[in-house]
């Protein structure tokens, strides 16, 4: 499956003390995005589909809101149609972003999160991130933005997975990768990565010790 697959195959490749393991997570995606029980995957699957093809002039992952492109690189029918498909993926969690002047107006503001913690982290420069519980991939791209050579995201709802496609549909990032499925489900070497981020997950947890970190 086309959806399950592109872009994995990278991230494991160049995030290489995961290479024992990358049969595994294939499998893990492939079961995930073909779950005939699912009842909204085939309507989501189709929107990615239909997703109009747009060159946004200006990619800018280093602002509050993240930007993709400007009302000018639309013309109002393809506007009207992806303001359509957007608003099928709703709730939209963590953001904000602006596709096309198209602005999608988050329940939580992520930006401010990251405000917070930007200034006393260590540079993101050329490390291999991941970033658990990443949503749709709001903090994903702003750790790319700040030149992580990779970035893998755990995201067990699968909506948000789905709404992080469609931005990246835009954007065409060969450097992020979200994977559907949380930390329990991703019981792989620490070694691979160079910085790890878990925001907003220990509190969602009967025991945030048992959940430590022990798993990655």
């Amino acid at each position: 499956i086309r959806l399950s697959l592109v872009g994995s195959e990278m991230c494991i490749r160049d995030s290489t003390n995961l290479n024992p393991w990358k049969a595994e997570i294939f499998e893990n995606v492939f079961t995930i995005f073909s779950d005939p029980k699912h009842g909204d995957l085939k309507k989501w699957k189709s929107i990615l589909e239909n997703l109009p093809q747009i060159n946004p002039s200006i990619i800018n992952l280093n602002s509050a809101i993240i930007q993709i492109g400007i009302s000018s690189d639309i013309d109002s029918d393809k506007k009207n149609t992806l303001t359509s498909m957007l608003k099928r993926l709703h709730p939209w969690r963590k953001g904000p972003f602006n596709l096309f002047d198209i602005y999608i107006d988050t329940e939580w503001r992520s930006d401010l999160k990251w405000d917070r913690l930007k200034d006393h982290i260590a540079s993101l420069k050329d490390r291999i991130v991941l970033d658990v519980g990443c949503g749709s991939g709001y903090h994903a791209f702003r750790m790319a933005g700040q030149g992580s050579r990779l970035v893998i995201g755990l995201e067990p709802f699968l909506l948000s997975v789905i709404q992080f496609r469609a931005i990246n549909h835009f954007v065409n990032s060969p450097v992020i990768q979200i994977l559907p499925m949380g930390i329990e489900k991703f019981q792989y070497s620490s070694q691979a990565f160079d910085t790890v981020f878990s925001m907003g997950v220990l509190y969602h947890r009967r025991s945030p010790f048992d959940l430590s970190l022990i798993h990655i």
